[in-house]
């Protein structure tokens, strides 16, 4: 490559197929470099790189966070679905495609999927690197788990590439919704789960989904009902030998005039978990806040006492 200086006067400098570099050094007067081609520098080139170009680290795949139901779908190769957990379930026949998101959170996404058993609600977790559920270990003190238990979630996370540790909180939810279904307790049914999805029940038809008791517009005497709800629900899990863990009005659906609970990962049991009774006492604060917004107010050391004694359970809530 050759280069050329020169200096004008008054005028900028004309354009032609070669290269201008301009820079105004004083009024009037202009410092061209005029170049007759520039090739990329190739400084320090490595001597075994091929064709004499730098190679560059490749970089880490990018952990995945929420994706939208267009990012699911795959665009190429013979399988139906990006995520292995989703294209095994659509492989098992449990749905044909993602009809739209419903919900996202933080920690997972629930998409509603369509197929020969009518509409399904699919749960995505995120990829376990990008989790910000804080002090999971307060809801994993006291887990008991099988070897048979432990051998599929093994299975599970070998199969689809999910880290052991999310496994099994996955694995967890989806065993606690099924205890708690055929308990009685008012929670989506579960059907199926793999991989990073869990598969249940949608709340909803083709026109809307159950909202969140939390976003409903319940007037103050339904809200009165469903608050009512929620205490019967908490009841029979701890009737199940449960503490929801998380139990509030964001994590309550309203649908049909009656309150069903959602989200199970973190649920505690009795007599196993040494943080439960602390768990109950705080469902039973967040609750009666949550509340609040909707013209209820209780006061929750009575409320306690109330769900407690309605158990049946022995003792005290506190002990």
């Amino acid at each position: 490559m050759s280069c050329q200086f020169s200096v004008t006067e008054n005028r900028k400098p004309k354009t032609d197929n070669r290269e201008h570099i301009a820079h105004r050094r004083r009024p009037n007067l202009y410092l061209t470099l005029e170049c007759a081609s520039l090739e990329p520098m190739t400084k320090n080139k490595p001597s075994d790189a091929p064709d004499g170009r730098f190679t560059q680290r490749k970089r880490p795949a990018k952990p995945q966070g929420r994706r939208t139901a267009a990012q699911l779908s795959s665009t190429s190769g013979p399988t139906a679905f990006e995520d292995k957990g989703l294209e095994y379930l659509h492989q098992a026949g449990h749905f044909d495609e993602i009809s739209f998101e419903l919900r996202s959170g933080k920690e997972a996404t629930v998409y509603v999927v369509d197929g020969p058993k009518g509409l399904l609600a699919a749960k995505l977790y995120a990829d376990s690197r990008v989790r910000t559920f804080t002090q999971d270990g307060m809801y994993k003190e006291g887990r008991e788990t099988s070897d048979a238990r432990m051998q599929k979630v093994r299975q599970n996370a070998r199969k689809f590439g999910v880290p052991l540790e999310q496994a099994r909180w996955i694995y967890e939810e989806f065993w606690q919704m099924e205890h708690l279904f055929l308990a009685g307790v008012r929670v989506p049914q579960p059907i199926e789960h793999a991989g990073r999805v869990v598969l249940m029940g949608y709340l909803g038809d083709e026109d809307e989904a159950a909202p969140r008791v939390s976003d409903a517009r319940l007037e103050w005497k339904v809200a009165e009902g469903a608050f009512e709800g929620a205490l019967e629900q908490l009841v029979l899990m701890l009737q199940a030998g449960r503490v929801h863990g998380d139990f509030s009005a964001f994590n309550l659906l309203w649908w049909e005039d009656k309150v069903w609970v959602i989200d199970f990962p973190q649920v505690a049991e009795i007599g196993k978990n040494p943080a439960w009774r602390t768990l109950l006492e705080r469902d039973v604060q967040n609750l009666c806040t949550s509340f609040v917004k909707l013209g209820v107010r209780e006061d929750p050391d009575k409320v306690l006492e109330d769900v407690w004694k309605r158990s049946g359970l022995p003792g005290s809530a506190r002990g």
